[in-house]
């Protein structure tokens, strides 16, 4: 787990360079976290090579709804 904690608990987006770079370094499975508010932020992580992510404050705001996100992210 990737911790942006820069970003943590802001609801701001999360750090997609940083996120990428690691993705296609590492050696186990990258799961992001740090600053997921949406939907479209956790398919821009998949995209860049994201095995998962951590929602935190997403889930606990409800600005993302977990039925849903697992739903579309076959969790």
């Amino acid at each position: 787990l990737v911790t942006a904690v820069q970003l943590e608990g802001r609801m701001a987006g999360t750090d997609l360079p940083l996120m990428e770079e690691l993705a296609a370094e590492a050696a186990v499975p990258l799961l992001a976290s740090g600053g997921v508010a949406t939907l479209d932020d956790l398919r821009a992580l998949a995209h860049r090579g994201a095995a998962g992510a951590g929602l935190g404050m997403a889930l606990y705001t409800g600005a993302l709804d977990a039925r849903h996100t697992a739903e579309e992210f076959g969790a």
